[in-house]
């Protein structure tokens, strides 16, 4: 993870592992911890970046994804 508008520790728990896939599996899952406060602070985005494959895999582009972090507090309008 890296780089975006949230900030590691105040809107997401850093957060580094291991992605495996089975033979022929295309989708797997990665979990970023999230920390909720109560800030009407906007969405936030930060990235994700796949890397240094092992076991005969190779990487196709892209390799990277932009995840949005969905702000959820009211701003005293809503």
């Amino acid at each position: 993870l890296s780089g975006g508008t949230a900030t590691p520790g105040s809107d997401y728990v850093t957060t580094t592992g291991t992605v495996f896939f089975a033979p022929g599996q295309t989708v797997a899952t990665f979990t970023v911890p999230l920390i909720d406060d109560t800030a009407p602070d906007g969405n936030k985005t930060v990235n994700l970046s796949l890397f240094n494959p092992t076991g005969g895999a190779t990487l196709i582009s892209p390799n990277t994804a932009t995840l949005t972090l969905l702000d959820n507090d009211l701003t005293g309008t809503d």
